[in-house]
């Protein structure tokens, strides 16, 4: 967000507001997506598409299986 703000003697006033771009968390994201530099620029991750599903496998007791494949 940007705003414009109007600074006198004893006052501080926002004038207006604007977004500066369209962003939203990457799916399962709930904490900060981004990060701010000591120069101001910023690093931000950003969906690039439709999430696809994973797969995972896990192999249990995988030390006895080695030794039964010898």
């Amino acid at each position: 967000m940007a705003a414009k703000v109007k600074a006198t003697a004893g006052t501080f006033e926002v004038t207006s507001v604007a977004a500066l771009f369209a962003c939203r968390p990457p799916e399962g994201f709930r904490r900060m997506f981004y990060d701010v530099m000591p120069d101001g620029r910023f690093l931000m991750m950003t969906p690039t598409g439709a999430a696809q599903p994973m797969s995972l496998t896990l192999t249990v007791n995988w030390p006895q299986l080695r030794r039964s494949s010898r």
